[in-house]
């Protein structure tokens, strides 16, 4: 592990705690009422389910090809089937406010904070998130106060294609001139996290407080702020 100079990190779920549902913690009224006061008919409840399934539709079908799909694409869906009038300033201000209600459940640990700036000292940062509206992360990496830290954030929905596909951690390695050999990732999901990167041909370590899936004890952390005790002990040891 003394060769590893640049960390990559998931995001969500990773750096910052999140809903597991799509909907979130939290009502989603005012952008239901955005589309009801321009003609919407579905009742609130009505409304929640046929997002939910436009949503899970474009999932499997993301899920299928390793291919994302973007917030501006489900909202369109969505609002072809049911808002047909809808315009793309409306629809834009929907989407702003549904990820504003969404955003209300997700928390910025301090402490995650404090150790990435002192990993900063001795690796370079950056991100590889799956997600499908960039500025949705990069405003949480602000309210992080991580931004400054990070050489790179590459997201799903700009590159088109998902973890665990290789080509995104082949493309996020490229554009900051790192060798596989070099990198380490770390995120909370096997498949994505886990598996993609190590084909990918970088170490990876799990968040798998549970001890969910069979892989080395060495590639599991408890918890994020793990990797940063892990990373001291290795450096003493080589030291």
């Amino acid at each position: 592990m003394s060769h590893i100079r640049h960390l990559f990190f998931d995001f969500f779920g990773t750096l910052v705690t999140y809903p597991s549902s799509f909907i979130g913690l939290h009502e989603h009224d005012d952008s239901w009422q955005m589309l009801h006061d321009a003609g919407l008919s579905l009742s609130y409840d009505t409304f929640i389910d046929n997002f939910i399934e436009t949503r899970q539709q474009l999932e499997s079908w993301g899920r299928l090809h390793l291919s994302e799909y973007s917030m501006a694409e489900l909202v369109d869906q969505f609002c072809d089937k049911y808002l047909p009038q809808s315009t793309p300033t409306l629809r834009n201000a929907f989407l702003l406010r549904y990820l504003e209600e969404w955003s209300q459940s997700v928390h910025h640990p301090l402490e995650v904070t404090a150790m990435l700036k002192r990993l900063h000292g001795h690796y370079s940062l950056s991100i590889i998130s799956n997600c499908h509206h960039k500025p949705l992360v990069e405003e949480h990496l602000e309210k992080l106060g991580v931004t400054e830290l990070l050489d790179d954030v590459m997201t799903s929905v700009e590159f088109g294609q998902r973890k665990p596909h290789p080509a995104i951690f082949n493309t996020a390695m490229q554009r900051l001139e790192k060798a596989p050999q070099e990198c380490l990732f770390i995120g909370d999901s096997y498949l994505p996290d886990y598996l993609g990167p190590n084909d990918a041909g970088m170490t990876s370590w799990l968040i798998d407080p549970h001890s969910r899936y069979d892989i080395p004890p060495g590639h599991r952390l408890k918890c994020i702020l793990g990797a940063e005790t892990r990373l001291l002990q290795q450096r003493m040891a080589m030291s």
